[in-house]
């Protein structure tokens, strides 16, 4: 019969992916979580990095040139734009190092 209807007569074969045990693929960080201060002065750096991209003079914390960068409206740099959708990705209960 499978000669004549393989879809439906023939020896499947399958591939199961698992963890050690059985259990489900786990998944680990690539990069351990940076320390805060590290996180502060990398958000800074790429602040001056895209405001100067854009011709932004904006006063304020980071809040104000983010916001100021979004409400231009104009293209983001690549680097704040996958800032920003890294962020939002991110989980809001987690904080760093809560592993």
């Amino acid at each position: 019969m499978s000669k004549l209807n393989p879809k439906r007569y023939a020896d499947r074969v399958a591939a199961e992916l698992s963890g050690p045990d059985g259990k489900p693929i786990g998944l680990t960080p690539i990069h351990p979580p940076l320390p805060p201060a590290e996180v502060g002065i990398a958000v800074a750096e790429l602040l001056v990095k895209a405001t100067a991209e854009l011709g932004l003079t904006v006063e304020g914390d980071a809040s104000a040139v983010v916001k100021a960068i979004v409400a231009r409206g104009d293209t983001m740099p690549p680097s704040i734009y996958s800032a920003l959708c890294a962020a939002q990705l991110a989980p809001e209960d987690s904080e760093p190092g809560d592993d």
